[in-house]
């Protein structure tokens, strides 16, 4: 329930702004990576809601902080979640 409540605020908070890494960004504590279940929501959300720009602008945003390789795995690891979901509501 916490977890839906904080990606709920933000979401808000993203749409108000129109920018979602600036808000991601601020989520960031000294020293210590955003957990990736906030980011996963957040774009999972958002692919829900058919919002493509604020979606491109993360998945943007993650390529090139985590470089191509990396990526590969975030892009498996967001994929393999969004089958299991929708294989879940039948």
């Amino acid at each position: 329930m916490k977890q839906t409540r904080r990606i709920g605020g933000d979401l808000k908070q993203i749409e108000d702004t129109g920018s979602a890494v600036s808000v991601l960004k601020s989520k960031r504590t000294q020293n210590h990576a955003l957990p990736k279940d906030l980011v996963l929501g957040t774009l999972v959300r958002f692919k829900q809601l058919k919002k493509w720009n604020l979606v491109a602008e993360i998945l943007e945003w993650l390529r090139t902080r985590i470089g191509g390789t990396s990526m590969n795995g975030f892009s498996h690891a967001y994929n393999s979640s969004w089958k299991a979901r929708e294989l879940q509501r039948g």
